[in-house]
């Protein structure tokens, strides 16, 4: 089921909601007695983390499961597992390799199966990010947005989440890494008039970037490469290298400026409840501690 843009914003809009009562202080239960399921193919500690915490911040519970506890597609198949699972939790939040295992389990479950990461697809990471440009800048209508790597699921969800708000999306990326051209024609089916756009710059890319992201970790190669792709590694290094090398850091110190300021004036803040690798709002390299540090001050005598 792909969701239609203004079902997209109102969820944005709803989820700011939980965001700023927590900064108050408050949890609301919106979710008591609700059990969410995890479970998890590809480790992460971020994903896992975010999950967990955010059932438990809304009233409800979370069971994690990992691939080989439950056999899922072995010791029985995807789609019996899926009759199995609803019986017992009230929604599903998968992390797989295959996004044909994804689709299988929304086709068997009678609870909602959430995407927390497939092979083609990051939707969760692209509507934290939209949040936390919503946030910083207070709308996202003609907001730039400039992801640098390559077409990958992260930026395919960025990219399509884009489509539907209204964002300006633009892909940086070394020649040959671009957006499959599968991909490309689907979008271009989805919004006519649109373009897709991808700059083998980024440093150009990056000039009028309003929000500029990236991925933070090396891609997890799939099951098969794990075993039988030996220069995974060497692309990767390649890859980066075309990339002119850039790091987090450096990719904040090509703009001017930050991401922007609040609609209050002030500067804007790290959105703390970010899922994954969200990595909207690049911080500077921390500097290095002195060599030599400064001898501590000499304590004022008492006065007599």
């Amino acid at each position: 089921q792909r969701p239609d843009p203004d079902e997209l914003l109102k969820a944005s809009q709803r989820a700011a909601d939980p965001q700023r009562q927590h900064d108050e202080g408050l949890r609301p239960s919106y979710l008591p007695g609700r059990t969410l399921g995890l479970i998890f193919e590809k480790p992460s500690m971020r994903a896992r983390v975010s999950f967990e915490a955010a059932i438990a911040q809304l009233g409800g519970n979370a069971i994690f499961l990992r691939d080989k506890d439950v056999g899922m597609g072995s010791r029985e198949s995807i789609g019996d597992f899926a009759r199995v699972i609803s019986q017992y939790v009230d929604a599903l939040a998968v992390r797989t390799y295959a996004h044909s295992t994804v689709q299988e389990l929304a086709r068997f479950a009678t609870v909602p199966i959430v995407n927390a990461l497939s092979d083609l697809a990051h939707p969760c990471q692209a509507m934290a990010d939209m949040l936390t440009i919503r946030e910083s800048r207070g709308r996202l209508d003609g907001v730039n947005v400039v992801f640098v790597g390559d077409g990958n699921n992260v930026a395919r969800s960025l990219a399509l989440a884009s489509g539907l708000l209204g964002v300006q999306f633009v892909l940086a990326s070394p020649p040959g890494y671009e957006f499959p051209e599968d991909f490309r024609a689907a979008y271009r089916k989805k919004f006519p008039g649109v373009p897709l756009v991808v700059d083998h710059d980024p440093k150009n890319a990056l000039i009028d970037a309003d929000a500029p992201t990236h991925d933070m970790g090396n891609h997890q190669p799939d099951k098969h490469q794990r075993t039988s792709d030996r220069g995974g590694a060497a692309r990767q290094q390649g890859h980066r290298d075309q990339h002119h090398g850039l790091r987090p850091a450096q990719i904040h110190a090509l703009r001017t400026g930050d991401i922007g300021t609040q609609t209050d004036g002030t500067k804007p803040r790290p959105y703390p409840g970010g899922y994954g690798n969200a990595a909207v709002q690049v911080a500077p390299d921390r500097p290095k501690p002195p060599e030599h540090p400064p001898p501590p001050a000499a304590a004022h005598p008492p006065p007599p």
